[in-house]
């Protein structure tokens, strides 16, 4: 991680890289249902990723996420400043 990476570039990575651990949505907590496995003991939430791998606020990886979710053509513009995105 780069002490020079601007907060915006930071949360956006962040979102990529939650994306690519969740293809398909995150892990829901509670007891699995029948017949389906169970493979996360501890669930964690995406800002507590975020913070924690990222170094970056939960407001700005939330931002970040959502833009992902929408249209990955528009994180890229979003790269720069996730003000001017949302």
């Amino acid at each position: 991680m780069r002490r020079d990476m601007p907060t915006s570039l930071r949360a956006c990575l962040a979102a990529v890289a939650w994306k690519r651990l969740y293809p398909e949505g995150a892990p829901k907590a509670g007891r699995p249902k029948k017949g389906e496995e169970s493979s996360q003991k501890s669930l964690v939430a995406f800002a507590t990723f975020a913070a924690y791998n990222f170094k970056n606020n939960s407001q700005y990886a939330g931002q970040a996420l959502a833009i992902l979710n929408h249209s990955p053509e528009l994180l890229e513009q979003a790269k720069d400043s996730l003000d001017g995105a949302c």
